[in-house]
């Protein structure tokens, strides 16, 4: 009885960071996949996707939401970017497919099929 008051006067812990399945690096042609280590600085390059931020091609976004719909197997990912001396907000909706497939959709035309480079 005691261990459980005592339990209820610690501080709540932080919870963990919990890898999301839209998490690694993904390129738009798998060849790209062998320029992982130089995203940001060549082109073609895939791109970046973590808990915090979103790196590609000249590119840095710092992650400020993500609104997962775990259900129908899509995110929205919303982040500030900079690059080239330019500020914007982006939306990036991530949709996953069969294997090792998600498609990104900024807003504008098609989504993009991306597919998930093998981490060395």
């Amino acid at each position: 009885m005691r261990w459980a008051a005592a339990a209820l006067l610690l501080p709540a812990l932080p919870a963990a960071a919990q890898e999301e399945p839209w998490h690694g690096v993904w390129a738009a042609d798998p060849a790209w996949c062998a320029y992982a280590d130089r995203i940001g600085s060549h082109d073609p390059a895939p791109v970046e996707f973590t808990a915090e931020a979103v790196r590609g091609l000249e590119t840095a976004c710092a992650v400020a939401e993500v609104a997962p719909d775990y259900e129908n197997s899509f995110y929205v990912v919303t982040s500030v970017c900079t690059g080239e001396g330019t500020t914007w907000a982006q939306v990036d909706v991530l949709m996953l497919g069969e294997g090792e497939v998600m498609w990104r959709w900024t807003g504008t035309g098609e989504p993009v099929r991306l597919t998930r480079c093998a981490e060395d």
